[in-house]
């Protein structure tokens, strides 16, 4: 697999790599460090490997990619460490001059400028990092899911997240349109949001708009916003600082609906279809449901188009 790192991690992993040839074959030498009182708990625990000092200096619940799962506890995290924590991290963190460490107002503590986690108040509130393993999980993870949808909208995407509405019974999934994983800023990809009857996830979805991800605000808070041509329009805010769950509203002809949106995994709801046959439903090449999909990605994907001219595929 090959990894796309930032140039400063590949300056820093560098300067790793050279310290250990100077030393010889030896293990690198931890550098003699003074931390701050707030990174001292994370960064201690990272130099001595110690998954159980790690755990006890993270707040909870630790957000991972979608769709790898949230870590919710301390006993999740101590079994998942060495899936999301490995050498490069580890090493990084030894020989990082204590220049590197900087405090960057609101958003807390971090290691050269974000690149790796965040840190508050002595705990790691957020982590940016994935290792190699983690990688490896989150690529299985992310064919898997477009696997499961029906073919024609499978090509040229990669989840983004999946909400459900207990309430009404609706599932909503966001995709972004990839040429190929993580070669497209988030701020420059299109986006699509699908959404379908919580009985029907295996068949084509009752809604199908297109948009863009738009952080707003001096925080960069993400809001997605979609449209189409007949009136239909949603929001979509997964970050809300006084309230875990994300916000969520459609209009359609000038009425607005929010819903009760709740964080799930479309792997978990999907399967039960997958495993019972008489729920599986095979859809044509040639079917007009899948023609009508074909050519609305067709319309969005013309380089040329200024406007999102989008049917709902009903």
């Amino acid at each position: 697999m090959t990894s796309h790192y930032p140039m400063r991690r590949l300056v820093l992993a560098g300067a790793v790599i050279f310290a250990s040839i100077v030393g010889g074959c030896s293990r690198p030498q931890v550098a003699s460090h003074d931390f701050p009182d707030e990174v001292k708990s994370v960064a201690d625990a990272l130099i001595a490997d110690s998954a159980s000092a790690f755990a006890s200096a993270v707040s909870y619940p630790l957000d991972r990619p979608y769709p790898l799962r949230s870590i919710s506890d301390s006993a999740q995290m101590v079994r998942y460490y060495n899936t999301m924590v490995d050498d490069s991290l580890r090493h990084i963190v030894m020989e990082a001059p204590d220049s590197l460490w900087g405090l960057e107002g609101w958003r807390g503590w971090t290691l050269d400028n974000g690149e790796y986690f965040w840190i508050d108040s002595g705990k790691l509130y957020s982590m940016d990092y994935i290792s190699e393993g983690e990688q490896l999980l989150l690529d299985s993870l992310r064919s898997e899911e477009i696997a499961s949808l029906v073919p024609s909208m499978r090509k040229g995407w990669q989840p983004v997240t999946c909400v459900v509405d207990s309430s009404a019974e609706t599932v909503f999934r966001i995709d972004r349109m990839i040429a190929s994983p993580d070669t497209l800023p988030a701020d420059s990809s299109i986006y699509r949001l699908a959404v379908y009857p919580i009985s029907r996830l295996d068949s084509i979805p009752d809604e199908l708009l297109y948009g863009h991800l738009n952080p707003e605000g001096s925080m960069g808070c993400r809001i997605y916003h979609f449209g189409d041509t007949n009136n239909i329009s949603a929001d979509f805010t997964p970050d809300l600082l006084d309230d875990p769950a994300p916000a969520l509203e459609i209009t359609n002809k000038g009425v607005t609906r929010s819903y009760n949106a709740q964080r799930g995994y479309w792997l978990d709801l999907i399967r039960p279809f997958q495993r019972s046959s008489s729920n599986a439903r095979s859809i044509s090449s040639k079917s007009p449901a899948e023609g009508l999909i074909n050519g609305l990605v067709e319309r969005v994907e013309q380089p040329a188009a200024h406007n999102l001219e989008v049917d709902s595929a009903r």
